[in-house]
């Protein structure tokens, strides 16, 4: 399967290094419950990355659970996909 979001992974780091100096991505998805368990998504950053190739990124939740598996991101189902960006959304 080719990466049909080569700009999502390539541009991360940048994207990350525009946010607040003090923005802790891992301390706000604990603290919002966007992330209770560290099991499938492990960090703050990483269920960003999740966000942006569902959300802006224009994937399915098909196309997004495997762009996140080859990228090492997390392993997650279909539904897995639209449950933790429910669980982010509040």
């Amino acid at each position: 399967m080719s990466d049909p979001t080569p700009a999502l992974h390539d541009q991360f780091p940048e994207l990350l290094a525009r946010l607040p100096p003090g923005l802790d991505l891992d301390a706000l998805a604990l603290e919002t419950k966007a992330i209770q368990r560290r099991r499938e998504v492990v960090d703050g950053a990483g269920l960003l990355r999740i966000a942006l190739a569902r959300g802006p990124g224009g994937l399915s939740l098909r196309q997004t659970a495997a762009w996140a598996a080859l990228r090492g991101i997390a392993e997650l189902s279909n539904p897995g996909v639209k449950y933790r960006l429910n669980q982010a959304a509040g």
